[in-house]
């Protein structure tokens, strides 16, 4: 089940994001996306199994708020990290980073099961979706693949 970390209300977009550490050794190379390309959209984070630790965590999701992610995004969607291992911490840490940036009413749910936890869910890419913190759902709106 999906949990409420931040925010409330819904927010539509495509999806864009993916493993945070990979994300993170990406930053500031030509191979992050700029920021316009996370205009409107839904962004979308998980941990690997490398469990990186709740300060590490923390840092770089400052860095994507001083890159202006926070600002652009229309909501976030944090999957659950592999056996639960720091999700409680990682949920308060994605909850101080909102005050910080002055973001705390960004629709922000958590707990959800795609990317390097278990089962193994994909997220499809460039789909749009739609996210309620009010009813603790995410759907996708259209087909990850055409004929």
């Amino acid at each position: 089940d999906y949990m409420h970390i931040s925010g409330h209300g819904t927010a539509q977009g495509q999806l864009i994001g993916g493993c945070f550490e990979s994300l993170d050794k990406l930053r500031g190379t030509p191979y992050f996306p700029k920021l316009e390309h996370f205009k409107g959209k839904i962004l979308f984070l998980e941990t690997s199994e490398l469990q990186v630790d709740p300060m590490s965590f923390e840092e770089t999701l400052r860095a994507f708020g001083l890159m202006g992610i926070y600002d652009v995004v229309s909501g976030i969607v944090l999957g659950r990290p592999q056996n639960g291992v720091h999700q409680e911490a990682y949920h308060d840490k994605l909850r101080l980073i909102m005050k910080e940036f002055h973001q705390a009413t960004l629709p922000i749910i958590g707990n959800a099961s795609f990317g390097h936890n278990e089962p193994k869910c994909t997220l499809p890419y460039g789909v749009q979706a739609t996210l309620s913190v009010d009813t603790l759902s995410l759907s996708i709106d259209e087909a990850a693949v055409v004929n």
